[in-house]
């Protein structure tokens, strides 16, 4: 295995003593971070730095109209493959795929 220059770790040792070690006890007692304390942080950020920080909003559904559901389905793996290949010539996930056939298919029947 060629030698990595210049890296930190070759260089440095990390020092996990000062980490807390997590247990179940430690999981149980955790919480999820109120909206009130995202937003609080997010302000100490700004101040902190002085610049405006642009809010997550997350990935845009493909669907606006329509919330997409989450179901098991048993297909031929023929099946499978046909639809991973021809999603990967559009450039978009099997899934995607299967799902927009599937929609152009059922409102041309």
């Amino acid at each position: 295995m060629a030698k990595r220059r210049n890296s930190i770790m070759n260089t440095k040792r990390i020092n996990y003593k000062d980490i807390p070690t997590l247990t179940k006890e430690w999981f149980r007692k955790a919480r999820h971070v109120t909206t009130e304390e995202v937003e609080e942080g997010r302000k100490a950020i700004e101040a902190k730095l002085g610049v405006q920080r642009p809010r997550r909003v997350g990935r845009p559904s493909k669907y606006p109209d329509a919330r997409l559901r989450d179901i098991h389905i048993k297909l031929h793996p023929s099946i499978v493959g046909w639809a991973k290949r021809e999603a990967k010539k559009r450039h978009i996930g099997y899934q995607s795929f299967l799902n927009d056939f599937l929609l152009n298919h059922a409102s041309t029947a």
